[in-house]
């Protein structure tokens, strides 16, 4: 008697501890963050856990009995029906990746696992698990997607460094050159070979200008210098109109500075010529002016020197005061008519003048 209530004790214990691990599954299938189902060797659905009707939009009523080709399109029934009829014939597990078209056009991506339900030899099912890779091709496409704008963007980028005309360079917060564009080659003429051991001040005719820039560069983030003179590689100069500005880490920290650096030699001359231009109106309105002036006091003298020719003819005087007088008035009338002949030029030089059309003889040319 006491080994029947021993052996029935041993039953107990195990239908207990069948009882709890049943439950345990259960529990698992239920709240698993896993889509998981059962079917049997027909391939009919005979369970799936909340989170599977969640994702496929479904209740128990809809699926049990049911197959694939009863709930999804034939193309994707087809696809999961051959893979699951691979884990029934040969009895191995299986993983595949696939995609599941839901309503409002959605797609579910997911990886599943497949493994057959074993009795006693004889395969009479398979249960399916089922993660949801939604999320994860979401963020891979979107990752893919920043990718190949980035390398769009670096693509535009490289293509305006290396047309344009501006001097652009970029060194370390030293003030070290890391590389400069073709614009600064052709403006400067260096290389980058050449410029490789090289700081940025030695660009610099003011070296102290162009620290001190770099200097509010890091401090405030940017600087600016409307004219600023730097060397080319054959010792002139050239004027340039330079722009600072740091590049930050993720965290704050600066790791490098942008330079661009507009020349503007040929404008500054342009200016200085414009300015020269402007002076030299200036002095032809002041000369036309002056001219004008001095042709009125011209007049008189030259009215006066007439008159005392003609007294000179009447006049009782000694021949030799004569001479000497009629020398003296004719020197004057001379010098007057060569003041007036230099005014009426600044007149004319002053004043605008247009071209005119007059028959010629090639021969005589």
């Amino acid at each position: 008697m006491n080994r029947i209530d021993n052996l029935q004790n041993q039953v107990d214990e195990l239908s207990s501890q069948l009882a709890d691990t049943r439950a345990q599954l259960e529990h698992f299938i239920e709240f698993a963050p896993l889509s998981i189902y059962i079917k049997d060797e027909q391939l009919k659905y005979q369970l799936m856990n909340n989170t599977g009707l969640e994702t496929i939009g479904k209740n128990e009523d809809d699926i049990v009995g049911k197959t694939d080709f009863d709930l999804f399109p034939a193309p994707v029934a087809r696809r999961i029906s051959k893979r699951e009829q691979q884990v029934l014939e040969t009895g191995r597990t299986i993983q595949f990746d696939g995609v599941l078209p839901l309503e409002n056009e959605t797609r579910y991506y997911f990886s599943a696992t497949l493994f057959p339900i074993d009795r006693d030899g004889k395969i009479i099912g398979l249960i399916g698990l089922v993660e949801d890779h939604t999320d994860l091709h979401t963020s891979e496409r979107a990752l893919s997607q920043q990718k190949e704008e980035l390398s769009e963007t670096r693509s535009y980028l490289r293509g305006v460094l290396e047309n344009s005309q501006d001097i652009i360079f970029l060194t370390k917060p030293t003030g070290k050159i890391i590389s400069i564009n073709n614009g600064a080659v052709a403006t400067l003429g260096y290389t980058n070979a050449e410029v490789d051991q090289m700081y940025i001040k030695e660009f610099a005719v003011d070296q102290q200008q162009m620290l001190d820039l770099f200097k509010t560069a890091i401090r405030e983030g940017h600087s600016n210098c409307y004219e600023i003179h730097l060397l080319r590689n054959d010792g002139s100069e050239v004027i340039g109109n330079l722009s600072l500005t740091t590049i930050t880490d993720q965290f704050g920290h600066i790791v490098e500075v942008a330079g661009i650096c507009r020349d503007i030699t040929n404008r500054l001359k342009l200016q200085e010529d414009l300015i020269q231009t402007e002076r030299l109106a200036a002095i032809g309105k002041m000369a036309a002016g002056v001219a004008h002036e001095i042709n009125n006091p011209l007049a008189i003298i030259e009215m006066i020197s007439g008159v005392i020719d003609e007294t000179l003819v009447e006049a009782e005087i000694d021949s030799d005061s004569r001479s000497e007088l009629q020398e003296a008035v004719d020197s004057l009338l001379l010098q007057t008519r060569r003041c007036a002949s230099i005014t009426h030029s600044l007149l004319g030089f002053s004043r605008k003048s247009e071209g005119s059309k007059v028959s010629v003889k090639v021969t005589d040319i």
